[in-house]
């Protein structure tokens, strides 16, 4: 027998304990609906799995003393309601017991009459096949008549807590990004009218650039550099620091980029005006 860690003996497990280790259980977060005799009743459950192929069929956990339960039970239908990531609001409103639940919520209607929630990740119309007494729950096992998803990621629940699945790391979009990065840099170098304007234009103020323009720094670059103006090479090391900083999110590490680089690009700039003259 495994022991629990620390103190040499299984963990006695009682209805606090069990909340708690099975919280660890990450799952999807469904809504259950369900209409009877003319009202709609709905319900948030993480309790839902598949069942089989052949048929097409799946189960779901209801507490017993659920109006929605007892809709299920007595319409013999129901529609799982799988949700998006971003409709945790919809989650906690199903999962209370009183209110107006369906109120300013968009439904369509399934075959039988249930109500589908519009805008819901995916939904699956069920005809109950089966209902077994599971203690406080009513597991029912519904044959899946209908199906259909659309693109997006699942609502997540864990702890207690309603989340989202965290991507994993794709090293190809992540190499094209890295690559991608340096290509602007590199570009910004190229071109640093350009560049600068573009980090001017970041601000959003329309009367800064048209101010930025007035003082002709494009144009200073362009008519005072000539074939044997040597830059400093590390003003193109000041835009990669930059970029490092804003990836990090080193407000400080970028400011001294900044300042760092101005102070650099006045310097090389006098350097190729001087130099300019002196070839007259």
């Amino acid at each position: 027998m495994r022991s629990a860690k620390g103190d040499g003996a299984a963990a006695a497990c009682d209805a606090e304990r069990y909340r708690h280790v099975i919280g660890h259980f990450a799952t999807g977060v469904t809504v259950i609906t369900s209409r009877h005799d003319g009202t709609d009743h709905g319900a948030t459950a993480s309790a839902v799995s598949s069942v089989s192929l052949e048929p097409p069929s799946l189960l779901v956990c209801l507490n017993r003393a659920t109006v929605t339960e007892t809709a299920v039970r007595e319409g013999r239908s129901f529609v799982v309601n799988i949700l998006r990531e971003d409709q945790g609001d919809l989650a906690m409103r199903f999962a209370g017991r009183h209110g107006h639940k369906f109120a300013g919520v968009a439904v369509e209607r399934s075959a039988a009459g249930d109500p589908v929630l519009a805008g819901a990740l995916a939904t699956l119309e069920c005809g109950v096949r089966d209902a077994v007494n599971g203690s406080t729950h009513t597991v029912f096992i519904g044959e899946v008549r209908r199906a259909d998803s659309s693109e997006g990621d699942p609502l997540a629940y864990f702890r207690g807590r309603f989340g989202r699945l965290a991507p994993e790391l794709d090293l190809r979009a992540l190499c094209e990004e890295v690559f991608a990065a340096r290509c602007v840099i590199e570009l910004g170098v190229v071109d640093h009218a350009a560049f600068h304007d573009a980090h001017v234009a970041l601000a959003g103020a329309e009367p800064l650039m048209q101010a930025y323009r007035r003082l002709g720094v494009a144009e200073l670059i362009t008519h005072t550099y000539t074939d044997s103006t040597v830059a400093d090479p590390e003003l193109a090391e000041d835009h990669r620091r930059l970029l490092e900083a804003y990836e990090r999110g080193d407000v400080e590490a970028a400011r001294r980029a900044v300042r760092e680089h101005a102070e650099r690009a006045s310097r090389n700039q006098r350097a190729a005006i001087a130099a300019g003259e002196g070839q007259r």
